[in-house]
């Protein structure tokens, strides 16, 4: 890393004011910068320190380390780089925008995001703030799109080294989660202990919808005993890895009182697949993109990396089932329209997650 700044605490620097919530402003001068051009195995030894802020050189990917085995990623909450809050033209750069793909930003979902960081925070073991590793992109999602293979992630190669960045962060925080536990040595297929938590938001759907990279047919034909028996479906869901710890059942884990929808309406917030919703019947679901998919333990995932001929895949897959992956595509009414709401979501959800990773973590 570069000397150009000393790294600032998260919590100090961000969220010492709770009105703020959005960094809209990419040059500010309190990051230290990373670079991942000396190469993924490098990169992912590098040390950073827990709870600080980090910006890539080109100022389109944010990274706070954590201390928990939980990676939570924002693909589509990104502003236009090369344009301010006053509409005014930034001169430092300018990502073209993409000429196909969907455009839609998934509106607060950073601001979400940074109060989900803060919830978390504000709990402390042995002293300690617990702190999820956290990736941003900070660019707009017209520009470069994290949730799709890197050819069509961009139009250009600014976008691509983007993508890079992102991805590598991902990668580099599943590492130090693995190798705190010192969990390199497992066979191939064994049991999860981390989760990497991909955040979106929709507003087709008043429910939160969950994915597992597993059709929403599958889940609104098949009953419970046919998800439970069929092993190309067990294996092929994000979360397989955390099924072989006390070997719990698909079914509960996707729509079960202990499923992530099933806390999360616990909490007074509906949720798909769930106990009251186990399909998401003729409504549009989204049912987990590329990072899902790339970042979790479905043996067909597995496969498709060994398959990949580029150094970070092939990185991805040394971590085999070790890491699950799981979707949220947040609601938008009374959850991110305003501050108020995204507060009050954020400590629902950290208190969920932390009930989750309990589960079926440890």
């Amino acid at each position: 890393m570069s000397e150009i700044a000393t790294p600032q605490p998260y919590f100090s620097l961000h969220l010492s004011d709770e009105n703020r919530e959005g960094l809209f402003n990419p040059l500010l001068p309190d990051f230290e910068r990373f670079s991942t051009k000396n190469g993924t195995e490098k990169f992912v030894d590098q040390r950073f320190v827990a709870g600080f802020a980090y910006l890539n050189e080109e100022n389109t990917v944010e990274y706070i380390p954590g201390n928990i085995p939980l990676v939570i990623a924002v693909p589509h909450g990104g502003y236009l780089l090369n344009e301010c809050e006053d509409g005014s033209k930034k001169e430092f750069q300018s990502l073209p925008i993409r000429s196909s793909g969907c455009h839609e930003q998934d509106i607060f979902t950073q601001e979400l995001s940074r109060q989900i960081l803060l919830a978390f925070g504000k709990n402390n073991q042995d002293g300690n703030p617990l702190i999820p590793h956290m990736i941003i992109c900070r660019a707009h999602r017209s520009q470069v799109d994290m949730n799709r293979d890197r050819e069509n992630a961009s139009d250009n190669e600014m976008g691509r080294k983007a993508w890079d960045d992102y991805q590598h962060c991902i990668l580099r925080s599943k590492y130090q989660i693995i190798k705190s536990q010192s969990l390199f040595e497992k066979k191939e297929i064994s049991p999860s202990c981390g989760l990497f938590l991909d955040l979106h938001g929709q507003s087709h759907d008043p429910r939160h919808q969950i994915g597992y990279v597993l059709r929403g047919d599958l889940l609104k034909t098949k009953s419970d005993e046919e998800l439970d028996s069929d092993s190309s479906i067990v294996e092929g869901s994000s979360i397989f890895g955390v099924l072989l710890n006390r070997e719990k059942k698909l079914s509960k884990a996707l729509r079960g009182q202990e499923s992530l929808g099933g806390l999360l309406e616990s909490e007074g917030f509906q949720s798909v697949p769930s106990p009251a919703s186990p399909h998401s019947g003729d409504v549009l679901y989204f049912n987990g993109g590329y990072c899902t998919f790339f970042h979790g333990s479905s043996l067909v995932s597995l496969q498709k990396k060994k398959e990949a001929k580029d150094e970070l895949t092939k990185m991805n897959t040394t971590i085999g089932t070790l890491f699950s992956a799981i979707q949220i595509e947040s609601g938008y009414l009374g959850v991110r329209d305003s501050h108020k709401n995204r507060v009050k979501f954020a400590k629902s959800l950290v208190k969920v997650l932390s009930k989750w990773m309990k589960l079926y973590l440890e």
